[in-house]
């Protein structure tokens, strides 16, 4: 089981930016006008006194996800016993995000979905539908992302977002869909004054506010995700379950920097549970990386976790979250968001 919580640890960015997910090709139209249907019961009334001259705005955007990968580990003398891992989760979304015109080509737009990868992600707008695609191919590693997302007179959206990869040693997929409603006409957030939006970071013995010039959010997002972990041991033959849930905390800048809090508990039987949490953060070229360690690890105390508190909560108009804590050598940090609208 250490074994799994060190490769989580590695892991756990790489499943965040991988709940983007892919569209199977036998998902039917059904199944996706049923779950759109459900996340718009959880989003607020389309505003109709908002622009619809073009999608440029502030969304209110909810998703689910399907994700489902495997990995091979202790190949190539790694000193390691060989042992796979197959990993299923679903997870459901609440992101507040800003979509917005690009000068990269006529049709352009910005669309953050709050991957946690920093990646900045450019759409192309086709009558009333954005879509992208993103291809990766090379002799060691492929990976293939798009998406499409249908716009109701630019006040409202669902669609479809895919991606898979796969290598030597690994591949996934993911499944997501979504649904979402214009709240704001406004391109940044500091500029959306019809909406109450607060965002507050202490890290590294600095203050940073949504006013500052620095601060520039794309996007937040808030997720609340289960699934399992499968372990097989070749050389034991022995096979291993544990259910695993997470609640997970980003925030994406217009730069690509970002903020990324997890807290994540593996049941290892009904009685007992291993802790797996992470903070990440690079705002400001300031690079902080702090996880739950174990004696197996041998990680530096100032990349250990000696505390995490987290807290969500998302209603029809107004999201929040804070994450704080500190790791080994003291090192503190608190981040807080919080967004209502009338």
């Amino acid at each position: 089981m250490n074994q799994i919580k060190l490769v989580l640890s590695s892991l756990a960015l790489v499943i965040l930016s991988a709940c983007g997910g892919k569209s199977d090709s036998d998902s039917t139209d059904a199944e996706f006008l049923r779950v759109s249907a459900e996340l718009k019961q959880t989003l607020p009334e389309v505003d109709e006194s908002l622009s619809s001259e073009s999608p440029e705005g502030v969304w209110r955007v909810a998703s689910h996800s399907v994700f489902n990968s495997s990995y091979e580990f202790g190949y190539g003398g790694m000193g390691e016993d060989l042992f796979f891992l197959d990993m299923e989760f679903k997870s459901y979304s609440q992101l507040l995000l800003i979509i917005q015109k690009n000068d990269s080509a006529e049709n352009a737009y910005i669309v953050s979905i709050c991957s946690g990868s920093g990646a900045i992600r450019v759409w192309e707008l086709d009558g009333d539908t954005l879509f992208h695609e993103t291809i990766s191919d090379s002799d060691a590693y492929y990976s293939n992302m798009n998406g499409y997302l249908v716009l109701d007179n630019n006040l409202s959206l669902m669609g479809r977002d895919s991606y898979n990869f796969n290598d030597s040693h690994s591949d996934g997929e993911s499944s997501s869909f979504y649904s979402g409603v214009k709240i704001s006409d406004a391109t940044d957030f500091q500029e959306a004054q019809d909406l109450n939006i607060d965002l507050q970071i202490n890290e590294k013995d600095a203050s940073y506010r949504l006013s500052d010039d620095l601060i520039n959010p794309n996007c937040f997002s808030i997720s609340q995700s289960e699934g399992q972990l499968k372990e097989y041991t070749p050389a034991t033959e022995t096979n291993n379950t544990y259910n695993q849930s997470s609640t997970s905390f980003v925030i994406e800048m217009k730069d690509g920097a970002r903020i990324a809090a997890y807290e994540d508990t593996i049941a290892i039987d009904k009685e007992s549970s291993i802790d797996n949490d992470g903070y990440y953060s690079d705002i400001d070229m300031q690079y902080s990386q702090l996880y739950s360690c174990s004696p197996e690890m041998e990680a530096q105390d100032d990349n250990c976790l000696k505390s995490l508190i987290m807290t969500t909560g998302a209603e029809t108009n107004s999201m929040s979250a804070s994450s704080k804590g500190e790791s080994l050598t003291g090192e503190a940090f608190e981040v807080t968001f919080s967004y209502s609208q009338e």
